[in-house]
């Protein structure tokens, strides 16, 4: 049975995308890599961005306090 060219433009783009996602899926849980109970600090990025505990840059750059909570998550998720 010949498919009309209408219902196969409508599986090709909706097959694009959800191939897309699912390897964009892919690439985030990559981006997090392998959490070590060891270093914390590098668990991923997400991790990183939000930690279970308040973290800040490190004391001896001179920014410990509360005010650069956002700072230093943002600090961290860069490195």
């Amino acid at each position: 049975m010949h498919r009309s060219p209408k219902s196969d433009c409508l599986a090709r783009r909706l097959f694009i995308p959800v191939f897309f996602q699912f390897f964009l899926a892919l690439f985030i849980v990559g981006c997090q890599g392998p959490s070590s109970a060891a270093e914390p600090r590098y668990g991923g990025i997400l991790r990183t961005a939000f930690p279970a505990e308040p973290r800040f840059l490190d004391p001896q750059m001179g920014m410990g306090d509360t005010e650069s909570n956002l700072v230093g998550n943002l600090y961290n998720t860069l490195l």
